[in-house]
């Protein structure tokens, strides 16, 4: 391993918190970075246009924590799992827009195939009475 934290009930020879693998895999164990909360029915997801209106004005999406400095270094910190979670929660959101507007487009595609076929109907009919 590359780097082992381990937490301090786990000193010295305990299963690590966090490891960094020789072959560039990242392991934490404990950390719930899941955010499929966002599929539940009493979950609140924002509109598309309050979403857009947030990221516009703030620079960032609104479930990823905006970067803190450390006020000694002037380095930035990040806090891991809630940067892995607000970046799942901001996916999963935009797997639910996607969603949503493909829903949209097909019942677009339906109103405007039915009007088509109106208007050829139309067209049909006009042809016919002006060859009378």
């Amino acid at each position: 391993d590359l780097l082992r934290i381990l937490d301090e009930d786990a000193m010295p020879t305990g299963t690590p918190v966090f490891t960094i693998q020789n072959d560039g895999r990242i392991l934490h164990r404990g950390a719930e970075i899941h955010a499929d909360y966002v599929f539940e029915p009493g979950y609140q997801l924002e509109s598309i246009d309050e979403h857009t209106a947030f990221m516009m004005k703030e620079k960032h999406l609104s479930a990823v924590p905006q970067a803190q400095k450390d006020e000694g270094t002037g380095q930035e910190i990040v806090e891991y799992r809630s940067l892995m979670r607000g970046l799942l929660e901001e996916l999963e959101k935009a797997h639910l827009y996607i969603a949503r507007v493909s829903e949209v487009v097909k019942e677009q595609q339906r109103a405007l195939l039915e009007l088509s076929t109106r208007v050829e109907a139309l067209t049909d009919c006009d042809i016919r009475s002006s060859n009378r």
